[in-house]
């Protein structure tokens, strides 16, 4: 049987086609578009791009069929305007190149000495909070993980100066990320406006300083280290077995770019999320802080007590179905393709929002609700296993996932054994994209916790 146009979203305007519905509210179109059907049409502004809206067949895009589906697209060509071609944006052929270059920087055996690191970030800030206080707590979550990026990045004074300029430049750089994610006309963002203008000098200016990071590592020799250095030099250290060769400067600084946009962000949005969810789930909350008052009793998270946080990493877990960091990601077709007996053009943008598949009624029951114990051995379904897919899947696959984990378990249970943290502000709580996908505001009082484990 011959495929098919895929059918179009609704209520597309001329001119700026989906646009308008999409800025207005993004996670309602794309959920919204479930009820079209498994491949639809949306038009951003002249161009027709497509959204995957069945989990099983973005898994087959990413895992089955990843050659046809290259990593490209309106969101990967606008997080690489920014982060050039590092890991997380190249196209497959470089990755086959990259992946095993980048392996040993986030390798297991590496993951005890980096949670020294996120235990005293998580302590430094922290050690600000005052009982009674209320916090920007998104901000706060933001602090943390930026510790914990320029930290396990860099140990030189040098280096460590050059990667908090970065991490503290890259918040302001989203937003016009996300406006070449969804205007994906080059002109547009070549246009001499205020925010183009701003754009460009806060790009100029991370460039500078991740390249005199890399120039201080190269005069240092600690591209000559053993396992024993920090995420930068295991980077720069690495060689490839089949011909000797490692990074050059270029490719290391996209590299250090990658990881710094991903390790901030998306670990921030995680954390912030947890909160959020923890805050108005009383039950959970309940749960949670008897696992960790039994397992740490006061003292700060580290690598020995992780397996005994069981509770804790289905918090996270479901935290991340419900609101995945990486809300809408996209691949190019390197070809004519078919999806669901639907024709997608070669050279075609083609998205996928986890946030509407991780809502996805057929996968996870109820799916709005809020509950850790789904993850549970003997409750989880194959479906639901297959169809989280806040790290992507398959070859590509994000190679900091277990990284990331391991930070968000460290800052919740040790947070959740000492502080009480309450909403702050009546108004609701709404998921904005921008790039990934963070709270509109998160204020929240924080209490200590007495030696019982109330606030």
């Amino acid at each position: 049987m011959p495929s098919t146009p895929p059918v179009m979203a609704r209520g597309a305007l001329p001119l700026i086609g989906h646009l308008g519905r999409i800025l207005r509210d993004p996670m309602e179109f794309f959920t919204a578009a479930r009820d079209v059907g498994p491949v639809v049409g949306v038009r951003l502004g002249p161009r027709t791009a497509y959204l995957v809206t069945a989990p099983e067949l973005v898994r087959d895009m990413l895992v089955g069929r990843y050659r046809e589906f290259d990593k490209g697209g309106s969101y990967f060509d606008a997080v690489q305007s920014l982060t050039g071609n590092g890991l997380a944006n190249c196209p497959a052929r470089d990755h086959v190149r990259q992946r095993p270059l980048m392996q040993p920087a986030f390798h297991p055996s590496v993951l005890p000495r980096y949670t020294e690191v996120m235990s005293a970030c998580v302590e430094e800030v922290t050690g600000r909070w005052r009982a009674g206080g209320t916090l920007a707590l998104d901000e706060e979550m933001r602090r943390i993980s930026s510790l914990v990026a320029t930290r396990t990045l860099v140990t030189s004074e040098e280096g460590a100066q050059a990667a908090a300029e970065v991490a503290r430049a890259l918040p302001l750089l989203l937003p016009a990320l996300h406006r070449r994610v969804l205007i994906p006309v080059s002109w547009v963002h070549r246009l001499p406006t205020p925010g183009n203008r701003r754009f460009e000098r806060l790009r100029t200016g991370l460039r500078e300083s991740v390249d005199q990071v890399i120039a201080q590592y190269r005069r240092s020799g600690v591209d000559q280290v053993d396992q024993e250095g920090d995420l930068l030099s295991l980077i720069m250290a690495a060689r490839s077995e089949e011909d000797g060769s490692g990074l050059s400067d270029a490719e290391v600084h996209d590299q250090i770019m990658s990881v710094l946009l991903a390790g901030i962000e998306t670990t921030a949005s995680l954390l912030s999320w947890t909160f959020h969810l923890l805050s108005r789930h009383p039950d959970v909350r309940k749960k949670l802080v008897v696992e960790v008052r039994e397992v740490l009793g006061g003292r700060t998270a580290s690598y020995r007590d992780l397996a005994e946080l069981p509770y804790c990493r289905r918090v996270l877990t479901e935290s991340m179905r419900l609101y995945p960091p990486g809300a809408l990601l996209s691949r190019v077709t390197t070809a004519d393709v078919e999806l669901a007996g639907r024709a997608i053009p070669a050279g075609s943008d083609v998205f996928f929002c986890s946030y509407s598949l991780h809502r996805d009624p057929e996968v996870f029951a109820e799916p709005e609700v809020f509950d850790p114990d789904r993850w549970l051995p003997e409750r989880v379904t194959s479906a639901q296993r297959k169809g989280l897919l806040p790290f992507g899947a398959g070859r590509r696959k994000c190679i900091g996932d277990a990284f990331g984990l391991v930070e968000a378990t460290i800052a919740v249970a040790t947070i959740t054994d000492r502080w009480q943290l309450r909403p702050a502000d009546t108004r609701p709580v709404r998921p904005i994209l921008r790039t990934v996908l963070a709270p509109s505001s998160l204020r929240m009082t924080v209490e200590r916790r007495d030696a019982d484990g109330r606030g």
